[in-house]
C-alpha cells in the first residue's frame, strides 16, 4: 500500500508492533499513549488471559504482524528482555 508525500514522492510505510506483557500495559497504552490503538478484543483477550498474559500478548503480536506485513514496506518489532519471544517474532516477520 504505497503512500505518497509532497511532490508525489513515494514514502515508505512502516508499522510498529510491540509484544504486550498483559492487560495493565495494554490498557495504559490504549488510554494514555497518543496515537496508540489497542482494539477492545485485544484488551479483553489480555484481561482474561490470567497467568498466560505474556504468551497471549506474543500470539496477538504475531497475528498482527502476519496480517499487516503484506500491506507495509517494513515493520519495527519492539521487544523487552524476552529473547525467546523476540526470536519467534523475527522468524514470523521473515515468513510474512
Amino acid at each position: 500500500m504505497p503512500a505518497w508525500g509532497p511532490g508525489g514522492d513515494r514514502v515508505p510505510v512502516l508499522v510498529a508492533v510491540s509484544v504486550l506483557s498483559g492487560f495493565v500495559e495494554a490498557e495504559r497504552m490504549a488510554y494514555e499513549v497518543p496515537g496508540a490503538h489497542i482494539p477492545q478484543d485485544t484488551l479483553t483477550a489480555l484481561d482474561t488471559a490470567g497467568e498466560r498474559a505474556r504468551e497471549t500478548g506474543a500470539r496477538l503480536a504475531a497475528d498482527l504482524l502476519a496480517e499487516v506485513r503484506p500491506l507495509v514496506d517494513g515493520v519495527v518489532v519492539v521487544f523487552r528482555d524476552d529473547k525467546e519471544t523476540a526470536g519467534r517474532m523475527l522468524s514470523g516477520a521473515r515468513r510474512a
